[in-house]
């Protein structure tokens, strides 16, 4: 161990005390793994073969029916010639065009990660060694954190640390702030068990990178989509030819793009069915170090987690209103955990429970991965206690750091130091807003009016006058409370009847796809 170690950590490291049984892939699944990979490959070489098919076409039109021009005869014989040969020529390399675009577009920016020091936070390090040790795994060269709800392993420099062990992991700082040392030590065993499994590991990353690759080229739209579009309209206002010849070839796009839609869907259904085993898999090895318990405790609090970040986004939305913005989103997050109400929380883990997997799907349903849990048993090698945030040196330093690089960079957010305010103000003026809310309810019976008339009057009355008509007008309230709550309900009934289908018929015109009944509307 590092000799500059806090007793705290050293105790943590000491509580890997031994280990666990690797798990072990059937032979069957790895050469399944390896013809994923090789369907995979094949995917875009069809892809490039329809590339090279249009070229071939186009060349071959222009090379072979240019006699198109001595062949005809007649009044109108040029124009329509000239139709014959040119249109193709132009829909043909408006096709090459965008065929080709994919194989050159530059990628997406990518946020910089808040990458952690082993300097500054040796405890961490030490712990993840001592843990992929305990797991015969690979060491991660780097660690990073992030303000997301999820934990991920992956190769460091993409394709180029392939063929050697250059990991990289990455944390998300909710997870250390909303759980126990032992659940996030089960997320970390989960990830390292990825790095356990090797060509399983490699498959699944070229899988992904040709998953997203199709993607882009199918989905991702550009100034040059933006120009045919343009080009296509101005030909429709100069001559009905020119027109069809734009329309053929934007035609002749969206049926290329389909083509490689349904490419795109077989890559995503043949390496889903990899990625919900590697899962499983990755899963075994999380049990074996924490045990089943608090692995399957883990999966059910994930979803309520996620709550509780809606809800911190709902806070941070609120006060961006007013130019101000906690300065600890993962404090933000896990005071909101703390806050979700029982019913919420049952709710949240019964749906996360209830959800069912689509063929698509990279993880399997959270009822299977806790069954499976259960099936393997065991209390695991790892029983500390305490909050995750032990692992870390500086946790309240390093969520202020990561917040502020992921208001800048994630959310896109013109974000200044003099923007920061502590989180605990916000969540002080949350409560206090909350207190001021449920005083107002219990005031108002549940009727309070959004909108006031408020009509100046005279200073004639006492000083007394006011509170006297108010304790009247309390009265009253409480007499007709019954009859008005009723009717207020009516009336939120009928508001409801007349706004959802409003909203609905804008998601209609928008070219939105709507399910009827979530808008109170029948199938028909």
């Amino acid at each position: 161990m590092p000799p500059s170690l806090t007793s705290d950590e050293r105790d943590l490291i000491a509580a890997l005390r031994e280990p666990i049984a690797p798990v072990r892939t059937a032979v069957g699944y790895r050469i399944a793994l390896m013809l994923v990979a090789v369907v995979m490959v094949i995917l875009p070489l069809i892809y490039l073969a329809i590339v090279a098919l249009a070229c071939y076409g186009l060349y071959w039109h222009a090379t072979e029916n240019a006699s198109v021009f001595s062949s005809m005869h007649g009044r109108h014989s040029g124009k329509g010639a000239f139709l014959t040969y040119v249109g193709p020529l132009v829909i043909g390399g408006i096709l090459v065009l965008f065929l080709f675009k994919p194989l050159f577009a530059p990628r997406g920016k990518r946020n910089d990660p808040i990458t952690l020091d082993p300097a500054k936070e040796p405890g961490l390090f030490a712990f993840v060694e001592r843990l992929c040790t305990s797991m015969d795994a690979p060491v991660p060269r780097r660690i990073d954190v992030t303000c997301e709800v999820n934990a991920s392993a992956g190769f460091r420099r993409g394709m180029t640390s392939m063929l050697g062990n250059d990991l990289v992991l990455t944390i998300g700082l909710p997870l250390a702030a909303g759980t126990s040392v032992r659940q996030l030590t089960g997320v970390l065993a989960h990830e390292f068990g990825h790095f356990a499994q090797g060509a399983a590991m490699r498959a699944n990353y070229v899988v992904r990178t040709v998953n997203h690759w199709f993607a882009r080229v199918v989905y991702q739209r550009d100034v040059l989509d933006e120009w045919l579009v343009r080009v296509t309209e101005a030909a429709g206002n100069l001559h009905i030819a020119l027109a069809i010849v734009m329309q053929l070839a934007r035609a002749m796009v969206w049926l290329s793009r389909r083509v490689l839609w349904v490419l795109m869907m077989i890559g995503q259904l043949v390496s889903s069915l990899m990625s919900r085993q590697m899962e499983f898999d990755a899963d075994r090895s999380a049990v074996r170090v924490v045990g089943h318990e608090h692995f399957s405790s883990m999966l059910r609090e994930l979803p309520v987690i996620c709550l509780a970040e809606r809800g911190a986004l709902h806070d941070l939305r609120a006060a961006w209103r007013e130019k101000r913005l906690g300065d600890d989103l993962p404090a933000l997050i896990e005071a909101n955990l703390r806050q979700v109400p029982a019913e919420m929380r049952e709710s949240a883990v019964s749906d996360g429970m209830a959800g069912n997997t689509s063929m698509y799907d990279s993880h399997p349903p959270t009822r299977d991965r806790i069954a499976a849990a259960k099936a393997e048993g065991g209390k695991g090698i790892f029983a500390a206690e305490g909050p995750a945030s032990r692992l870390f040196r500086d946790f309240p330093a390093l969520c202020r750091r990561t917040t502020l690089a992921w208001y800048r960079e994630s959310a896109g957010l013109e974000v200044t130091a003099t923007n920061l305010v502590s989180t605990a103000e916000l969540l002080a003026q949350s409560a206090s807003d909350e207190q001021a809310q449920h005083a107002r309810s219990r005031w108002f019976g549940g009727l309070w009016a959004d909108v006031l008339l408020l009509q100046p009057g005279s200073r004639t009355e006492s000083d007394t006058a006011p509170a006297v008509r108010l304790s009247a007008a309390r009265t009253a309230l409480e007499v007709c409370a019954p009859g008005a709550i009723a009717a207020h309900g009516e009336f939120a009934a009928a508001e409801t009847a007349v706004v959802q289908p409003s909203i609905a018929a804008a998601l209609i015109s928008a070219g939105m796809t709507i399910d009827p009944r979530e808008f109170g509307l029948s199938a028909a």
